[in-house]
């Protein structure tokens, strides 16, 4: 039962959302200090997405969510303990990093 799901870090969805909204908003705008503002947004927005991109953390509210939606699918799970390893580049796993989530359901 592997699940190879990639989840993106926290946050990043809303923030990717305000970038499309914005970038609406851009193309709407009529006023010269209103399009300057929009642009200013934008730009830091884009910023913070390739910054969340390149320096992602684990997005353990979003594996916490998905637990809790499978185990409500069985009721007799009342809780799971995760261990999260990390590989290195040739599939060796490093056992000094290593992220313990523990889901109460």
């Amino acid at each position: 039962m592997e699940n190879n799901k990639t989840y993106k870090p926290d946050g990043l969805n809303i923030i990717e959302d305000i970038h499309k909204d914005l970038l609406s908003q851009y193309a709407n705008e009529n006023n010269a200090l209103s399009f300057k503002k929009l642009s200013y947004l934008i730009a830091k927005i884009k910023l913070a997405i390739e910054v969340m991109n390149y320096n992602p953390r684990l997005p353990l509210c979003q594996i916490e969510k998905e637990i809790i939606k499978m185990c409500k699918v069985d009721s007799s799970i009342q809780g799971v303990d995760v261990k999260i390893y990390f590989t290195t580049k040739f599939e060796k796993i490093d056992y000094s990093k290593l992220a313990n989530l523990t889901v109460n359901v």
